[in-house]
């Protein structure tokens, strides 16, 4: 990454803490996939090769990155994580509760974890998992209003990808994925700030 990179990181770590004080006690929490080459060209691709990994996701396998993010129900930004492919949702969900206090954390069900539950009651916070076919729990009004929030974040990453073009397989180098990515983020949140 040059200069300017290194310059818009410190940009994107300002405006998450920004976002961080003035967002409400709702934090919603996602990952989406970040595909460096098509599924094809898997076995031929070489320049993210020490950082990507295999991975299944819900629209099929995938050879790349990971998002991690934390948004409030306006779509801003509170915390970013980028992981390889394989790695779990829970593992990173696990540190974000070490950030966040006095909230309420909607997921969805990958994220279903009585560790994690007692995790963030730790720190004060209510996380709201949806449920998994094979669980037996009733939901109250509440708990189905609080999950149907969690749309919101689903829209901040398709913004990313097909407004903002997150998924691109045009860098030839590790530092220009993670250039690219960062400008994205940043063009994201500066033009969620300015509107």
């Amino acid at each position: 990454m040059n200069v300017y990179s290194w310059f818009i990181i410190i940009i994107v770590n300002i405006f998450l803490q920004i976002n961080e004080q003035e967002s409400g006690v709702i934090k919603i929490v996602d990952s989406t996939p970040l595909p460096v080459c098509k599924n094809i060209r898997i076995w031929y691709h070489k320049t993210m090769r020490e950082l990507a990994s295999r991975k299944k996701s819900t629209m099929g396998w995938f050879y790349g990155l990971k998002l991690h993010a934390v948004s409030d129900i306006q779509g801003n930004l509170i915390a970013i994580r980028f992981t390889t492919g394989n790695v779990d949702d829970r593992v990173v969900l696990d540190r974000f509760l070490e950030l966040l206090t006095d909230s309420i954390v909607i997921a969805d069900a990958g994220y279903v974890s009585k560790k994690l539950e007692l995790k963030a009651q730790a720190n004060n916070n209510i996380l709201k998992t949806c449920t998994r076919k094979n669980m037996k729990e009733l939901a109250t009004a509440v708990d189905i209003q609080l999950l149907n929030m969690r749309n919101r974040i689903e829209v901040l990453f398709s913004v990313l990808k097909e407004r903002m073009n997150i998924v691109t397989s045009l860098p030839r180098s590790v530092n220009g994925y993670l250039a690219h990515y960062i400008y994205v983020i940043f063009g994201y949140m500066f033009k969620h700030l300015i509107s």
